[in-house]
């Protein structure tokens, strides 16, 4: 007596499933970079804004003691 056990049979592969997985991924990792900036703009940019006027300025990229030019990088 010979028992025969067949192997489970899969469904099909189902686009729309890959699609939605690629989907969340994409969103997933949008949502990852958005709340990291998020969070440094909190973190850092808003420090930096918050501090008393005199020492705010002086930790923007501007003047001779920042040696590059932030507008030289958009200009040709």
């Amino acid at each position: 007596m010979c028992d025969k056990r067949e192997a489970p049979q899969r469904e099909p592969h189902d686009v729309t499933s890959t699609v939605e997985k690629g989907f969340l991924w994409f969103s997933v990792l949008c949502w990852g970079i958005g709340l990291g900036a998020k969070l440094f703009d909190l973190i850092v940019v808003a420090a930096a804004w918050g501090a008393a006027p005199p020492a705010s300025l002086a930790l923007m990229p501007y003047g001779p003691r920042y040696p590059i030019n932030p507008g030289d990088f958009f200009q040709p």
